[in-house]
This record gives C-alpha cells, sequence and structure tokens, in this order.
C-alpha cells in the first residue's frame, strides 16, 4: 500500500456550530471514476455481510439532551443523509447518497439495531473493503445495538455526527480507504481522522472527514473483497 500523507490548513475554530471547512481533497483509489451510488436502509432486511434478516432501527431507543428521542426528531434520518453527503462532498468523491430501501443497483447501507456481525463479534459497523472501488454494488452495516448499549444522551446535532460518521467510515472502507493509526495522522486538520481504527464516543460526536491521503489499490487485476469492521475500543488514553 502506499500512503501520502498531507498537511492541512485549519480554516475555522473547532467550536464553530457546522464545524471548520478544511482546503484538501484526500486522493481516494477510484480506477474507473464512475459515480456510486449509496442508500441508507434504515428499515431492516437481508444483507451479504450478515447471516440473518436484519430489523428495522427504532429511533425511539436514542434519548436526546433535553427531553425526549430521536423518534420525536422531525426528519432525523434526512438529516443523516445530508451529513454523510457533506463528508463525501469534501472530499470530492462523486457520489449520490439517498434514504430508501435496499436497491441491486447501488451500494447498500444498512442501519440496524443488530448487536453483533456475523463472526459473532461485537463492533459498530461492518463493510465491504474494495481497495480499487470497482464494485459499486458493495454492502455495509451499521450495528447500533452499540450504541444504545452505551446508554448515551446526546443533543439532535451530536447524534447526527454519531451515525453519519459510523455510516460514513464503512462507506469509507467500499471506496477504498483503509483504517488509519493515530501515529498516521498528520498534524491537526480541524477535524478527526473518519477512518480511525478506533476512537472514543467523545471523537464520534464531533464532525469527522477524511484527512489521511490514501492510495491502497493494489498494481493488481484481481483485487478481492474484504469485510472490514469498525470496533468498539477507544483508542489508549
Amino acid at each position: 500500500m502506499h500512503r501520502r500523507m498531507m498537511v492541512i490548513l485549519l480554516s475555522a475554530a473547532l467550536t464553530s456550530c457546522t464545524g471548520p471547512r478544511s482546503w484538501f481533497t484526500p486522493g481516494f483509489p477510484d480506477i474507473d471514476g464512475d459515480s456510486d451510488t449509496f442508500v441508507l436502509d434504515w428499515t431492516g432486511g437481508r444483507n451479504p455481510l450478515h447471516p440473518d434478516e436484519l430489523p428495522p432501527l427504532d429511533l425511539a431507543a436514542f434519548d436526546v439532551a433535553g427531553g425526549g428521542t430521536l423518534a420525536d426528531v422531525e426528519g432525523f434520518r434526512e438529516m443523516v443523509r445530508r451529513q454523510v453527503e457533506v463528508i463525501l462532498r469534501d472530499a470530492d468523491i462523486n457520489s449520490t447518497v439517498v434514504t430508501g430501501e435496499q436497491r441491486s443497483d447501488a451500494n447498500n447501507v444498512h442501519i440496524s439495531p443488530e448487536a453483533v456481525d456475523s463472526d459473532g463479534d461485537q463492533v459498530l459497523g461492518r463493510g465491504h473493503y474494495d481497495p480499487c472501488n470497482r464494485g459499486h454494488r458493495d454492502s455495509c452495516i451499521v450495528y447500533a445495538q452499540a450504541i444504545i448499549d452505551d446508554d448515551m444522551t446526546c443533543s439532535v446535532r451530536q447524534w447526527t455526527n454519531v451515525f453519519a460518521n459510523i455510516v460514513a467510515h464503512e462507506i469509507g472502507h467500499n471506496l477504498g480507504f483503509n483504517h488509519v493509526e493515530v501515529a498516521d495522522l498528520p498534524p491537526w486538520s480541524g477535524y478527526v481522522e473518519l477512518m480511525l481504527a478506533s476512537q472514543s464516543w467523545g471523537n464520534r460526536k464531533l464532525e469527522q472527514r477524511f484527512v489521511v491521503d490514501q492510495d491502497t489499490c493494489p498494481d493488481l487485476s484481481d483485487a478481492k473483497y474484504v469485510p472490514i469492521s469498525m470496533p468498539l475500543d477507544p483508542p489508549p488514553e
């Protein structure tokens, strides 16, 4: 794997309500330049990365600071979709993000309360690692039970970031982004790196971006899909 790193300019304070905007375009593997469509499916169903039918996600399981749950927040799924779209657009990734039921002509992202992946491990998510972004029909899953078990209470904005960051991390694997270690990070960019191998819940509540420039496409014509999981363990203190 060849990995290039860039110094990013910080253009705004982290405390900005919309988050800072950094002036960078990370490289990513895309051998054919085709646009990717990602369908965010909250309704459950079949996914090739999971052996059983995935149940739909009940937003009433997530408490909102000040009272109520995400089920009371009108348009929350659309907020998540828009934030995922912003993350991909800021990386100059040619893609479309929609909400709906899974499609045979798109990459499908299931957001489900399921607790464990197909290997019996409790992780936050799992996605096909497509190192050259050849597939354009890949799959990933967000295992939201791990979020429920943490019993967090967040603002609507924080919940939007939590879901969007985890979804975008798994989409990153579909696009060819691999995990990033803390040691690989450049000087502070204004954002938390989206593809960190593991991170704290505090970081997941913040806006994240693809920070480390990656080129993971090997010089092989038969690069295979490999399912990669997003672990739960936070980084060491």
